[in-house]
């Protein structure tokens, strides 16, 4: 069987918040009908009919030899608002992707996504999704509106994955010093890769990673560039290179 993990999907409800919940991001629609989210104007990501049209995409999936797909958000996630409107945000959401799961369930498993600028939100959805929903692990950014994932306060949230032994995908998010990456749409291509990097490379450093060893990380895009600096950051943990 062929899964396709990484692979990601948006309700209508979710991208007709964006706009309205940040005033920063906005929703452009090209003369094809293709959809993109947008950041003070800078591209951050582009939104095939697939992503929002499930019957197109599992006839794709079949011309492709992908069994199932575990759909998820992308950036921005639902991080952007209040406390309140990214925990409703995130109900809408994680329901909706259930509901695909629940209407075709040889095609698609799904991936929560949870209010972690609020831990308390963030756990609380956790279990309502993974326990009543019946989803099938999370998606949590790699950053958290510029919050490294190895702060503190996101502790009590991975205790709690660790307990459950779930599995989660970290995803990119907008990295810092978005702003020299507008040009030729850096931001997607390079930034995420290395905001990626970056935040499991903390996360390793932190001893979050020995900590919290019951969960599953999966990385995306192949890890960033972790993979080509493994030996590098081997050698720094054993104080070869300073």
């Amino acid at each position: 069987m062929i899964i396709d993990l990484h692979t990601h999907f948006y309700p209508d409800e979710y991208l007709g918040a964006l706009e309205v919940l940040d005033r920063d991001l906005e929703v452009i629609q090209d003369s094809n009908g293709v959809k993109m989210v947008r950041d003070k104007g800078a591209r951050i990501l582009t939104i095939t009919h697939q992503m929002s049209e499930p019957e197109e995409r599992i006839r794709e999936m079949g011309e492709a030899g992908v069994d199932v797909q575990v759909l998820s958000l992308s950036a921005p996630n639902v991080y952007f608002a209040s406390d309140e409107d990214s925990l409703s945000l995130a109900k809408v959401t994680n329901d909706r992707l259930s509901s695909l799961c629940d209407e075709y369930p040889d095609s698609f498993m799904c991936l929560a996504s949870v209010r972690l600028t609020n831990v308390e939100y963030a756990i609380q959805e956790l279990h309502r999704a993974i326990h009543e929903l019946g989803m099938n692990g999370l998606i949590i950014g790699s950053n958290i509106n510029g919050r490294s994932l190895n702060s503190e306060e996101f502790r009590p949230f991975f205790a709690e994955l660790d307990k459950l032994g779930l599995a989660m995908l970290v995803h990119p998010m907008t990295p810092a010093g978005v702003e020299v990456m507008y040009e030729y749409g850096l931001a997607p291509l390079i930034g995420f890769v290395f905001d990626t990097t970056m935040a499991i490379t903390r996360m390793v450093y932190s001893g979050i990673m020995e900590e919290y060893g019951n969960f599953k990380f999966i990385v995306a895009h192949l890890g960033g560039a972790i993979p080509y600096l493994l030996e590098r950051l081997g050698l720094t943990v054993r104080g070869i290179i300073t």
